[in-house]
């Protein structure tokens, strides 16, 4: 059986099919975020805060490292279209080896998490707490990078499931962890938590990976061949896209910044918006890499015109239920607010800052959608340049404009990011649209 679907409601159902438990598996590992904001807040400000806080450093080196290794998922997709299948391996073996030192790179980089805060420009006593929050992040910091290398080989084999049980078992844990860490260490004991669970969810993954023949017999156990070339094609591909991200990820996490500079009321009610925007966009983050896979293997096939329609029929479909979640956000905005908080001007803030995300999410979601789809083609350095004028251009200059000139307040950081977020999408959009066009004739 092909493995290319050959019409446009086949190749919409495969996707589909993909896209949904890769959607899970990504809005859960959300949840442990979610989790922690929901304790946290209910906690006190102060500890949600110290959580807040550390979360740009986090969210950058996630992105940015998940940009890097999605090169693996596109180059996996690629061998597996064109029946390279002993490369699959090979492909594995050398980005857990880049996982690995550059874990160690950036672990290194980030601790202590204080001085990392206090760089950033956050009072004394937010860098303290958001100190301690950070160091507990770096703890799980490799067994991250390490998961996401292997999630990339198990969704581009057709194995999303397998990542999605991992999560599930994961966020059962966390739970139970959550309760005894938090009482006792707060936003620290938190991501404690989540690095304790990090590390048994790799194990998981890494012994289906080696012990499932299937598996195992794509080069898993052979010497690895042409280890300078996929090397040099994983950080071909990689670079831009972790450039990308990384230019994303900053921007929000520039907002976050800025948001502190406001107080722990105004850092705690983006956070909470931020959350909810973070949980729908992971949620699309599973149709881009559906998007991404499909056309990977339509292009390693030589099926350009399959390739094309997979990534326009994934831009479609994630357009669709942002919508549906934008309408969700504005009917039930308090009742989401209350969900998070039990302070009632913090609430007050948080439903303002709700309403505002809802428009976050289209743009955000089909410009996810489109850079998987480029993504697929290899087509990563104009892309990144795209997200540099949105973000860096668009989006911090304008959020700041907003904010402390206009004296919008959070409001005017997440009306910033509707309008960087729309920005990228026109020019990804039109950067599909021309390079399929290039593709096909």
């Amino acid at each position: 059986m092909s493995l290319i679907p050959e019409t446009t409601w086949a190749r919409a159902g495969a996707i589909f099919r993909l896209a949904v438990p890769v959607m899970l598996t990504r809005l859960g590992i959300l949840m442990f975020a979610t989790i922690d904001t929901l304790m946290l807040g209910r906690l006190s400000a102060e500890e949600l805060a110290y959580f807040a806080i550390s979360v740009p450093p986090q969210v950058t080196v996630i992105t940015v490292s998940y940009g890097l290794f999605s090169s693996t998922l596109v180059l996996i997709a690629q061998a597996r279209g064109a029946g390279r299948l002993e490369e699959i391996g090979h492909v594995f073996k050398i980005a857990s080896m880049m996982a690995l030192v550059l874990s160690i790179a950036v672990a290194w980089l980030l601790m202590p998490g204080e001085a990392v805060l206090l760089l950033l420009g956050q009072s004394p006593d937010i860098a303290r707490g958001g100190g301690r929050t950070l160091d507990t992040f770096v703890i799980g910091l490799p067994a991250l990078l390490l998961a996401a290398v292997a999630s990339t080989l198990l969704e581009a084999m057709g194995r999303p499931r397998v990542v999605l049980n991992c999560v599930i078992a994961g966020l059962v844990i966390k739970l139970g962890l959550n309760w005894w860490l938090i009482e006792e260490h707060g936003a620290a004991g938190a991501n404690l938590a989540t690095s304790v669970v990090r590390w048994l969810m790799y194990a998981a993954m890494l012994g289906y990976v080696m012990l499932t023949p299937e598996i195992a017999r794509l080069g898993l156990y052979t010497r690895i061949r042409r280890k300078k070339q996929i090397s040099v094609d994983i950080l071909k591909l990689g670079l831009p896209s972790a450039i990308s991200q990384g230019l994303e990820s900053s921007a929000f996490g520039a907002m976050t910044v800025f948001a502190g500079w406001l107080g722990a009321h105004a850092v705690a009610s983006y956070q909470i918006a931020l959350n909810l925007v973070s949980m729908a966009f992971m949620m699309a983050m599973g149709l881009s890499t559906a998007t991404s896979v499909h056309v990977g293997m339509a292009y390693g096939a030589r099926k350009r015109s399959a390739a094309e329609s997979a990534g326009w029929l994934g831009t479609a479909m994630v357009a669709f239920y942002t919508v549906l979640m934008g309408v969700a956000f504005i009917l039930f905005d308090h009742q989401i607010a209350r969900l998070y908080a039990n302070d009632p001007a913090l609430v007050a803030t948080a439903t303002i800052a709700i309403m505002i995300a809802a428009f976050i999410l289209l743009p955000d979601g089909v410009q996810a959608v489109l850079m998987g789809a480029l993504r697929g083609f290899g087509d990563v350095n104009l892309p990144s340049v795209m997200h540099l004028v949105s973000f860096w251009v668009v989006t911090v200059p304008l959020a700041y404009h907003l904010t402390f000139t206009r004296a919008w307040g959070t409001d005017g950081l997440l009306w910033g990011l509707v309008a960087g977020l729309a920005c990228a999408s026109f020019l990804l959009g039109g950067r599909f649209w021309a390079v399929s066009r290039r593709l096909l004739t």
